[in-house]
């Protein structure tokens, strides 16, 4: 496009004048004014992961502007890891989703009201729920209190018996292994342990603050502490690494089990007063030697024995350690197993209440809210828990809803703060299953992979934009406040 002169002129002269009228504002005094004003520290927690650690967020001009460590918090104790403070920009992402938005194309969606989208929501609602009945819908989402409270009594008082949580990607098998084998899934005393036995689990990323910690007490302590792994992990690096083949961690359990049965390293009086069985399962553990576990492993016997005859030289102020994910938590083929073995050895070393041992988590009991509660529904589940699948727990099975979804049988879904489609091992099963759903609801602060195969996205506060209902972190309760506005 050609400039004449005289344009050229007139618009230089108007930046000229502008430039000018800039002077009267001093910018290095309204710069000082800005970074001067009062910081409001307000108590939170992280959302960044699973541990929702204890933090501050200070709040200067109206926006969040950094956080640190809540020191009175029961799990973090005053630390937070970098992923707490890439959170912030989790507030200010222009990629929020910021309204309702309802699908009109494939992956194309236009704004809407509120009052549009829960009038479209709960028209299309009734009518799955009058054609199909309650086993055609689900809530899911990632179990923390609030979430709980509320979507577990959105579909309570809908009748709908199917509410479900991401535990079948992470955990379960260590929940279900643990369970069925000691009543509940007990943690590991490291900061006060002699020895330790880590099984795929690496404290140099690890996923609390606080357990960190204890993993540096325990190391500072002089425990000594032994890292099964395929890889040479961060925490391996520094106490001792005994590589093993992948997936062959429940031979390794099985063949220590057999040492300390067939040589009596084992603790009798807690076998002969906590257990039951016990008969039984040293006819059976004979058959898994220390020989029969090296071919398997590729750890060598030597090494087996030594690993055995530490845990019983220091029990019971020891442990194998009950992961989290990893060996004993991922559900692998033979992940259940894994964490009962895991729980065989711990029991056969007497270390349970011990110090340095295993013990129960301690938990406040928080009272319910003062309001009415709907009753929880005894309709069938659509996820097959508790008859196809008896021992599963009842934070429920998302693969195989979405199995149901593709053959037409579940129609309509709630997902809040919880992405499926990218958190279980089979994308294409997950997407598929929500493509099928004639309603897909997700409540969400950015488009994910599930979010974006929803027919209405409902948006959420972000962390800092919004207040919960207590929580209980071990002894301790704590309680996220409203930080910033949405």
């Amino acid at each position: 496009m050609a400039i004449d002169r005289r344009t050229f002129f007139k618009r230089t002269a108007g930046i000229t004048a502008a430039a000018a009228a800039l002077n009267f504002i001093d910018m290095k005094a309204w710069a000082q004014t800005v970074e001067d004003g009062p910081v409001e520290v307000k108590p939170s927690m992280c959302n960044m992961c699973t541990s929702e650690c204890g933090m501050q967020i200070h709040v200067k001009n109206g926006r969040a502007w950094k956080v640190t460590g809540h020191p009175d918090h029961g799990i973090s104790r005053g630390r937070l890891c970098p992923r707490a403070h890439a959170g912030l920009h989790w507030i200010y992402d222009p990629g929020r989703v910021k309204t309702p938005l309802k699908r009109v194309g494939e992956w194309e969606f236009e704004a809407i009201s509120w009052e549009q989208a829960t009038d479209e929501i709960a028209d299309k609602l009734k009518a799955i729920l009058a054609e199909h009945g309650q086993e055609a819908v689900f809530g899911a989402q990632y179990p923390r209190t609030t979430g709980t409270l509320y979507l577990n009594r959105f579909m309570h008082a809908l009748g709908v018996a199917t509410t479900m949580t991401h535990e079948a990607s992470c955990q379960s098998a260590r929940q279900l292994g643990m369970t069925h084998t000691f009543g509940a899934a007990y943690d590991a005393d490291w900061r006060h342990a002699k020895y330790l036995l880590f099984i795929g689990r690496n404290m140099g990323e690890g996923i609390k603050t606080g357990s960190a910690n204890c993993f540096a007490a325990a190391v500072e302590n002089g425990a000594k502490i032994v890292c099964l792994d395929p890889r040479l992990n961060q925490s391996a690096a520094i106490t001792e690494w005994v590589p093993i083949r992948p997936g062959t961690d429940l031979a390794f359990l099985l063949a220590v089990s057999n040492i300390l049965v067939t040589e009596n390293l084992f603790d009798r009086d807690f076998i002969r007063n906590h257990t039951n069985g016990f008969v039984n399962f040293r006819r059976e553990i004979t058959q898994y030697t220390p020989e029969w576990a090296a071919e398997i492993t590729g750890i060598p016997e030597e090494k087996i024995r030594e690993i055995a005859y530490d845990l019983a030289d220091n029990a019971p102020h020891c442990a194998v350690d009950t992961g989290w994910k990893a060996a004993v938590g991922s559900n692998f083929a033979n992940g259940t197993d894994t964490a009962r073995a895991v729980a065989y050895v711990n029991a056969l070393l007497g270390n349970l209440g011990q110090l340095g041992g295993l013990y129960a988590p301690l938990g406040a009991i928080v009272a319910e809210p003062n309001f009415p509660t709907p009753a929880v529904p005894t309709g069938a589940r659509n996820d097959g828990v508790g008859t196809q699948f008896p021992v599963a727990p009842p934070t429920g099975l998302p693969h195989v809803t979405m199995q149901h979804a593709k053959e037409g049988k579940v129609k309509a879904g709630f997902v809040r703060h919880f992405n499926p489609v990218r958190s279980f091992p089979d994308y294409e099963h997950m997407r598929d299953g929500m493509r099928a759903l004639d309603l897909l609801v997700v409540f969400e602060t950015h488009m994910s992979e599930t979010a974006i195969e929803a027919h209405y996205i409902l948006p959420e506060p972000s962390f800092a934009e919004r207040e919960e209902i207590i929580k209980t972190d071990g002894a301790t309760v704590s309680m996220r406040t409203k930080a910033v506005d949405k």
